[in-house]
């Protein structure tokens, strides 16, 4: 257990920000390697991987610069024997951009499909696997 946390808290984030400075409506790209080295448990295949950025939306909440963020990641991943599965994830994140506080909300959908040929019987079917998960997280500061 402690190292699955360890392991979490090893990883960092920044992957998933721009290099430099964007305006709303700006998006970046994110480097595949280090997306796949972020999602390692995914197991995506780095040489698929297009993942993009984009600043929605740019605020102040108090004196704190928040923004709203969306990311964009297609990847071929395996799929327990699928080795090609197609992978897409989609998220939203509202936060503050100048690292002032963890408050925020995240809504992510990770959608993994993919065919798998079946052979019973002497029959020969083909499984049709898709495996959607749709995950919020909400966080506050604690005072």
């Amino acid at each position: 257990m402690a190292e699955e946390v360890n392991k979490e808290a090893d990883r960092p984030d920044d992957v998933f920000y721009p290099k430099k400075a964007v305006k709303v409506g700006d998006t970046w790209d994110m480097d595949a390697k280090d997306v796949a080295k972020y999602f390692d448990d995914l197991k995506m295949d780095a040489d698929t991987i297009k993942a993009t950025g984009k600043l929605i939306k740019a605020y102040k909440k108090g004196k704190q610069q928040w923004g709203t963020l969306e990311y964009a990641i297609t990847f071929q991943s395996e799929l327990g024997e699928i080795k090609k599965a197609k992978g897409e994830m989609k998220a939203t994140v509202d936060q503050a951009l100048d690292a002032s506080t963890t408050a925020g909300k995240a809504v992510f959908t990770v959608t993994i499909a993919g065919k798998q040929p079946i052979e019973q019987n002497c029959m020969k079917f083909t499984a049709d696997v898709t495996a959607k998960v749709t995950v919020t997280i909400e966080s506050t500061d604690v005072e």
